[in-house]
């Protein structure tokens, strides 16, 4: 049916397409600072254009020496690190005459993951044992009890994924970035992820086969969403901003930005692809009325259409021709 090509055109609109980038990275970050990355090497990359602008695609990738880091996250006015040998850094003096700052600063401790929201500059981390951290402003807050391997903060409160890919939020820090929480509480359904990034009402994940999550239904009243919709893709890596909704992702080192997005992107595209079911529907009643109305003047009879009903159906078949 002529439906269906509008339902993929006005999907593809709504950003359900990944955009290819250009570069080599291992790990990518978008914030209110802008697009951040890291390759193989260990190399910084900024992404020019993209400060302020976050649902740029930029325009070419500036490297940010000196320094090597293996895990970058991207906040507001600053960036966070650390170094291979998890060490902790974050980058000081971004502003937008000088998106790339002007030097690293190493705060005390030892993470292997960093994770700082771009709308409060809240910070999470895990180290090497697992053991969950939040920085205070001037110490590193041990969370007890639990273990993640990675954690998240955003809009949408803290949260992580343990060593068996289970998902867990932090009870109390949904729209309350800054609180430490009161517990971890397990997050409904079979979806297990090894990466997880929070956005403004949404949480994005992936698998260890690379298959691509987020979490729907996120409100105030409740924080841990209604499902896991799955969104067609493989990547090893994605992140969302909390401060836009803006997603990118990292795939064998093939760089992708999600495109066409608002902050309600996924709900609308669910509400148009139901709108444009419904208009299919009545395309296919409309070419089976005009079909039996064709057999009956082929037995002679009358088909009973008046003056309105056959325009209705020209408009209907001018729509299908539109589409196709």
């Amino acid at each position: 049916m002529a439906a269906f090509p509008a339902i993929f055109v006005v999907l593809l609109a709504l950003g359900v397409l990944w955009k290819p980038v250009s570069g080599n990275l291992k790990y990518v970050s978008v914030g209110a600072s802008g697009v951040w990355g890291v390759n193989r090497g260990g190399y910084i990359f900024y992404r020019v254009g993209t400060y302020g602008n976050e649902v740029s695609s930029g325009s070419s990738w500036q490297p940010v020496r000196p320094g090597k880091l293996k895990h970058i996250s991207v906040g507001k006015d600053i960036v966070w690190g650390v170094d291979p040998h998890d060490g902790i850094f974050f980058r000081k003096g971004i502003s937008p005459n000088n998106p790339t700052g002007t030097g690293w600063q190493r705060i005390a401790g030892k993470l292997k993951m960093v994770n700082v929201s771009p709308t409060s500059n809240a910070v999470w981390g895990v180290d090497s044992y697992n053991a969950i951290f939040k920085w205070t402003g001037s110490r590193w807050q041990n969370i007890r009890p639990g273990k993640l391997t990675f954690v998240s903060v955003g809009k949408s409160g803290v949260w992580g994924v343990d060593s068996d890919g289970k998902v867990y939020y932090r009870t109390g820090t949904a729209f309350n970035e800054n609180s430490a929480g009161t517990g971890w509480q397990k997050v409904p359904g079979s979806t297990t992820l090894v990466q997880i990034s929070v956005g403004d009402r949404v949480v994005w994940g992936v698998t260890r086969n690379r298959m691509i999550y987020v979490r729907t239904g996120i409100t105030e009243d409740n924080p841990m969403g209604t499902s896991w919709q799955s969104v067609r893709g493989q990547m090893e890596a994605v992140h969302v901003s909390s401060s836009s909704n803006q997603v990118w992702g990292v795939a064998s080192g093939q760089i992708y930005q999600r495109t066409g997005i608002s902050g309600d992107w996924f709900k609308r595209a669910l509400e148009i692809k139901e709108t444009l079911q419904d208009l299919r529907d009545i395309l296919e009643e409309a070419d089976a009325d005009v079909e039996e109305a064709r057999e009956m003047e082929d037995m002679g009879e009358d088909a009973g259409m008046d003056e309105d009903v056959e325009k209705e159906m020209r408009e209907l078949e001018d729509m299908a021709g539109d589409e196709e």
